[in-house]
């Protein structure tokens, strides 16, 4: 499975929040209807969840996302901290040697899930 990782983004919080567009657009693409959305950048979790209109750098991208959310039936924002989100982490520290955009995940996934098993079990 290869997935195209978001690239060209200013900063972590512009990128985290094209993800999670894209995540929710995902969500209305596959018709479902109750998501749970986890991210580990704060703000944007926080932007996401907020009645309150955003006035930052990502506001269209948070408008664009809350415009989808409100098509679906239930929604759950949860923040992971960066510690607890290595897999994430990983593919994107590795999509960034890649000029293609382009990551075999599969490989790196389970990679990391092998090592963390291993660290827990020792």
């Amino acid at each position: 499975m290869v997935f195209q990782v978001l690239s060209g983004s200013p900063d972590t919080e512009h990128a985290e929040a094209l993800a999670s567009r894209a995540a929710i657009d995902l969500a209305r693409e596959l018709g479902l209807k109750e998501v749970i959305i986890e991210g580990d950048c704060a703000s944007v979790i926080l932007k996401l969840k907020s009645s309150e209109e955003d006035a930052s750098v990502v506001s269209p991208i948070i408008c664009e996302a809350k415009t989808i959310l409100a098509l679906l039936d239930k929604v759950e924002f949860l923040h992971a901290y960066r510690e607890c989100n290595s897999v994430a982490h990983i593919i994107a520290k590795h999509s960034t040697s890649h000029n293609d955009g382009l990551v075999n995940l599969p490989t790196i996934v389970v990679n990391v899930i092998q090592a963390e098993l291993f660290q827990h079990i020792e």
